[in-house]
């Protein structure tokens, strides 16, 4: 019984994901100064499959992976932004979590961001939920209840409850993440939009 290549063995992509390996180190830790806008370009018309495979790739050829990369490059809300997209590829779960975390720490809660997390992100809110609650060491639900004024934390409750029981809640958990990796944005527009207004508040 034979089985069908998949996008790591197929020669066309494996092909493809080395190419916009190289082409990333050629852009950023390859040359002095970076070329922004190949290295932008290569990840946001990247699927999130193509982005897995190409990190692998690039660690192995070049030992830091595109998350160090990024970080090595760029500043910053480019930074932010641009590690969020990685992360978001690479380990959705832990990117969601920890970014449910950043909307509360410190002074302040940026309840605008934690609102369009909620919204954005209600379908993957179990393993979402389990896996923040191994990282911080006390549920979501808690956290967002402890750190914003009881209304707030119980409409917060309340839509996340109605979102996961709504038919169309159960077709979005069957979507697959790719679906939600890609980001309307054009190359050209300032990265840090995609930060503080694309990716959460559009």
């Amino acid at each position: 019984m034979t089985t069908a290549p998949t996008s790591h063995t197929r020669p066309g992509v494996s092909h493809k994901a080395k190419a916009d390996a190289v082409k990333l180190y050629d852009a950023g830790e390859g040359r002095w100064g970076t070329d922004e806008t190949t290295f932008v370009r290569i990840l946001f018309s990247s699927p999130r499959e193509h982005l897995v495979l190409v990190n692998d790739i690039y660690k192995k050829k070049y030992v830091s992976d595109l998350e160090e990369a990024v970080r090595g490059e760029f500043s910053g809300y480019a930074t932010e932004a641009l590690v969020f997209y990685v992360r978001l590829a690479l380990e959705p779960d832990m990117a969601i979590a920890i970014h449910f975390e950043r909307m509360m720490k410190g002074l302040g809660t940026d309840e605008k961001g934690l609102s369009a997390a909620v919204i954005r992100y209600h379908w993957m809110q179990p393993r979402v939920e389990q896996l923040y609650e191994k990282l911080y060491g006390r549920s979501l639900e808690e956290r967002i209840r402890t750190d914003t004024d009881a209304n707030y934390g119980d409409r917060s409750h309340y839509c996340i409850s109605r979102l996961m029981t709504t038919k169309a809640a159960a077709r979005m958990n069957k979507i697959a993440i790719h679906d939600y990796f890609l980001v309307p944005v054009q190359v050209q527009f300032p990265v840090y939009c995609i930060y503080t207004g694309s990716v959460y508040y559009r």
